[in-house]
């Protein structure tokens, strides 16, 4: 084995992000990335609704209201892990502090792949919930939350009664609009950040672009062309987060035997909740039994909840945009 400074080295190496291999979607969600409590299981306990009761009798009883209805969703978390042969002697080992090492890099670009998918899966997918007897039960996302591929309502001109276009299938702005009405009508508000994320490809974006409303209002004009250029992920609205397409895949946003049918996330942050955490020290190690060559490996958990349904939307997309 290396000395444990070196493999600590090479632990934190792993873990740090640098700009062109980051995860762009924890800072997004409400995540903690060292989670040390014990167990495979965690709770997210919230509780419901009440509103004051008007009162008009100055001496009679206090009113009995019933206890607040509770909500607790449980996050299970699963373990993945990640090893790989060094070639060459124990110098080349030893190089794998350094954050530039092929080898490094390899293994920790597919850490921020693995937690890219964990979140995304974890804003759209089923949750468990532990209902007042105690059972558990499986939620999937309400259809009211869920914005149709084919929705094309929401107009440019429908206020002023022109009919409605044929429905486009890709990514649009009555599609955005939908969105907003939908998280805006739910009870749920995020104090820490108002503005709803939404993870998109490229793809996605440019379609987006094309879109005549752009040219209509300078303020939708600027905001669109500061999006387009990259100086902001903020327009109409929305936080536009960029996704690779196969991050959609791994995460299983997608119909099944549709191809061009993606899901596209809208959500709150405060709404969804990341936990991750090392289940065990990193190792660097030769191994006798592989020709006494060196390995490195690490061995992580993690899970994502959708803590409240009302804090999450859906978009569905066709992308056969070419």
């Amino acid at each position: 084995y290396l000395p444990d400074q070196k493999v600590i080295a090479f632990a934190k190496s792993v873990t740090m992000t640098p700009q062109q291999m980051k995860d762009p979607l924890h800072m997004h969600v409400d995540s903690n990335l060292a989670f040390n409590e014990p167990g495979d299981r965690y709770t997210l306990d919230g509780f419901g609704l009440t509103d004051p009761i008007e009162t008009f009798d100055d001496f009679g009883d206090t009113g009995a209201n019933e206890p607040l209805s509770k909500h607790r969703r449980i996050g299970t978390f699963v373990t993945y892990e990640d090893n790989r042969p060094i070639k060459g002697a124990r110098e080349a080992a030893e190089q794998l502090v350094d954050p530039a090492n092929p080898v490094t890099k390899a293994l920790r670009g597919g850490m921020m792949r693995r937690r890219t998918k964990t979140i995304l899966a974890g804003i759209l997918g089923p949750q468990t919930e532990v209902s007042a007897d105690g059972s558990y039960s499986t939620v999937t996302l309400p259809a009211a939350q869920k914005v149709a591929y084919n929705y094309n309502k929401l107009t440019k001109g429908a206020a002023d009664g022109e009919a409605a276009p044929t429905a486009v299938q890709g990514l649009t702005i009555p599609k955005l609009r939908r969105a907003k009405v939908i998280l805006s009508n739910g009870e749920y508000e995020d104090e820490e950040d108002s503005i709803p994320n939404i993870a998109v490809t490229q793809e996605d974006l440019e379609f987006l672009f094309t879109s005549a409303e752009f040219s209509a209002e300078r303020h939708v004009v600027n905001q669109i062309g500061r999006l387009r250029d990259g100086e902001t992920e903020e327009a109409l609205g929305f936080r536009f987060i960029k996704v690779k397409p196969s991050a959609f895949t791994r995460a299983g946003l997608a119909v099944p035997g549709e191809t061009d049918r993606w899901y596209l996330p809208v959500w709150f942050k405060n709404g969804v909740k990341y936990k991750e955490r090392p289940l065990n020290a990193t190792k660097i190690w030769q191994r006798e039994e592989k020709k006494f060559r060196w390995w490195a490996w690490y061995e992580n958990q993690d899970s994502c909840v959708r803590e409240y349904d009302a804090a999450v939307a859906q978009i569905d997309v066709l992308r056969n945009y070419a």
